[in-house]
């Protein structure tokens, strides 16, 4: 069946995301902000635990918990996206977000899989490269209404006498440039820490001291974005805010309550 898009109504598309920085930018803080998220994340990885620790005032609802799947090497990831298509055709408000966390440390993971099966180095960042592009694309199909991607940062490189490199996500080959080019949106998450202790997120949006960023919303995403949550970019991009579908009685919204907008708000203290 083919998909026809309507241009004057974007209140329901779906949304495609890359968030990446270094570790402890904030990146799975932000991305447990977004609707009934369900995370992917990398088993040798701990960022999850910024989940259980997280201030319940940040979820998008705060009596709907991330619910979060444990996933070591492609074979798992495979899996797993099987059974989210399975689970979505059961039940398609199950999630309304999927968050592979962290691309960065899966493809390192996979590396190391498929290198006892390639003596070639050729071959295996070749396998990589194409299992990265099937396992992306499977997620970008998925009957979700929001997919955010999380990896690292790989930082730009300034080497003597040759043109600047700039920071892309870090994923190895051609991956890193292809993986963004399937987004709606990839930007820079930072953090920058004062001597008196505050601590200030950041998300940019535009190109930033060498770190590559873009989007395909106009002039709806200012840089920086005025704030650290979902609920900014619902309010940014005018997006329908999301209701729950309860089994019996009547439909109603998610709870609203105030949410940070200023980046220099405070945030909730990570433990």
């Amino acid at each position: 069946v083919i998909e026809k898009i309507n241009v004057d109504d974007v209140s329901n598309m779906q949304l495609r995301f890359l968030d990446y920085g270094d570790s402890g930018a904030g990146k799975t803080h932000f991305a447990g902000s977004w609707p009934k998220p369900l995370f992917l994340s990398e088993a040798s990885e701990g960022g999850w635990k910024t989940l259980v620790n997280m201030d319940r005032e940040f979820w998008y609802d705060r009596d709907t918990k991330p619910e979060i799947w444990k996933v070591n090497g492609p074979k798992e990831m495979s899996e797993a996206v099987g059974e989210i298509y399975a689970e979505l055709r059961k039940d398609p408000q199950r999630w309304l977000t999927v968050v592979p966390d962290s691309l960065s440390l899966y493809t390192d993971t996979t590396l190391t899989q498929y290198s006892g099966s390639y003596k070639d180095g050729r071959q295996l960042y070749g396998a990589l490269g194409i299992h990265v592009s099937n396992i992306v694309g499977q997620l970008q199909n998925l009957p979700i209404r929001n997919l955010i991607y999380l990896c690292l940062a790989q930082d730009p490189e300034h080497p003597e006498g040759k043109p600047a490199l700039p920071g892309w996500p870090l994923i190895p080959g051609q991956s890193k440039k292809k993986v963004p080019a399937r987004m709606d949106a990839w930007m820079y998450h930072r953090v920058q820490r004062a001597s008196n202790g505050d601590v200030e997120y950041e998300i940019r949006t535009k190109p930033y001291n060498g770190y590559h960023c873009r989007h395909r919303f106009g002039n709806r995403l200012p840089d920086p974005l005025p704030g650290t949550t979902y609920r900014v970019l619902e309010e940014l991009l005018g997006l329908a805010p999301y209701v729950r579908k309860p089994s019996n009685g009547p439909a109603r919204s998610f709870a609203p309550r105030p949410q940070p907008i200023s980046m220099r708000a405070p945030v909730a203290p990570r433990k």
